[in-house]
This record gives structure tokens, sequence and C-alpha cells, in this order.
């Protein structure tokens, strides 16, 4: 076989580039490090809300105790109003036997 008939010319070359050594996460960042960013964004943000609601009753629960221990001290100064009538009548009772006692003790010196 004579191949000076067929006329091949290489129509194509393969060439060997060599590429600087650099490490891999420089220029392509591995892929699990989107999805850890986002993981640790969306935490955050639920520790965040989580946060502002327990915030929240707590200052509910605190705003309960003072309403409670407020109507409690209301209720006392009410009920200490109702005694000082009764009080002061038997103020007045015993006003009224001492000056009586003194009435007569002033009446047999005379």
């Amino acid at each position: 076989m004579n191949f000076n008939n067929f006329h091949i010319q290489p129509t194509f070359s393969i060439g060997i580039i060599p590429q600087p050594r650099q490490p891999k996460s420089v220029n392509h960042p591995e892929p699990y490090i989107g999805y850890l960013a986002v993981s640790f964004v969306s935490l955050a943000i639920i520790g965040l809300i989580l946060g502002c609601f327990l915030r929240y009753r707590n200052c509910q629960k605190q705003t309960r105790l003072a309403s409670r221990e407020i109507s409690s001290k209301i209720e006392l100064l009410n009920n200490n109003q109702k005694r000082v009538p009764d009080i002061a009548q038997e103020m007045t009772t015993e006003r009224r036997q001492q000056i009586e006692i003194l009435e007569k003790i002033w009446n047999k010196s005379s």
C-alpha cells in the first residue's frame, strides 16, 4: 500500500498546558459551604425569633405578676378602709365611757 496517494494531513493537534498548582478551595469553593452558610443564617434567624418570643412571654408574666400584686394591695387597702369606721365607732364608745367616768369623778369631787 502506498500512503502517498491519500494526502492525510493532521487536522487537529493536542497540546498539554501545565497549570499552576493552587488549592482547590481558592478557585472553586466546595459546594457544601453554601449549604453551611444557609443553615447558619437560618439558625440565626430562628434563634432571634425564639429569643424575642421568650422575652415577650417573660414580660407578659412579669406584667401579670405586677397586676396581681397591685390588685391584692388595692383589696388590702379597701379592707383596711372598711375596718376604719368600725375602729372609729369603738373609739367613740370607749371615749364616751371615759368621759362618763371622768364626769362621775368630777361630780363626786364637787
